[in-house]
């Protein structure tokens, strides 16, 4: 099996045992605290993985990283079946599948911002407003600056794109 589909089987399981609004948030965060710690300590993710070390060790491992995390329970589970089946290699599959879902779950749309210079915090609500309507539902807007726009933005909202940069209107 794919590591796609490995990422959207253990994802897609895991969204529907989150029933509420607020349970997909906290397991939103647990995937990415853990994410962050197994980043910055390589080492846990070859020792929860690795078949060398007893099973029990690493569920004993993984439990109490779990818990300094302070992890929902679903996400306990979650996260003790990656273990028990070897598929530490991929939690990052699974975690991007969950984001995906979870934007669709949610009514979520991601957006992207380009423009020449760093927006405002005032510009970023102004943009954030302008996506939403335009999207018909709440965006997830992320931004980046690139000079060679010279002036005006380029705006991606889902698989859209909208060129209203100088550059482009220069050409």
């Amino acid at each position: 099996m794919s590591t796609n589909q490995i990422g959207f089987n253990s994802a897609s399981a895991f969204i529907e045992a989150l029933t509420t609004d607020e349970e997909i948030r906290a397991g939103e965060g647990d995937l990415a605290a853990f994410e962050l710690l197994t980043e910055k300590l390589p080492a846990l993710a070859r020792v929860l993985d690795h078949p060398g070390q007893p099973l029990e060790r690493r569920k004993a491992l993984l439990d109490d990283v779990l818990a300094r995390l302070g992890a929902h329970e679903k996400t306990r589970r979650l996260m003790h079946l990656v273990v028990l089946n070897g598929r530490m290699r991929e939690f990052r599959a699974i975690r991007a599948e969950f984001n995906r879902l979870r934007d669709t779950r949610l009514n979520v749309e991601s957006a992207e911002v380009v423009t020449a210079k760093p927006l405002g915090a005032t510009e970023r609500v102004e943009w954030e407003r302008s996506l939403a309507r335009l999207a018909g539902k709440t965006v997830r807007v992320t931004y980046r600056t690139d000079e060679s726009l010279v002036g005006g933005a380029l705006t991606r909202i889902g698989s859209v794109v909208y060129d209203g940069s100088l550059r482009k209107q220069l050409q």
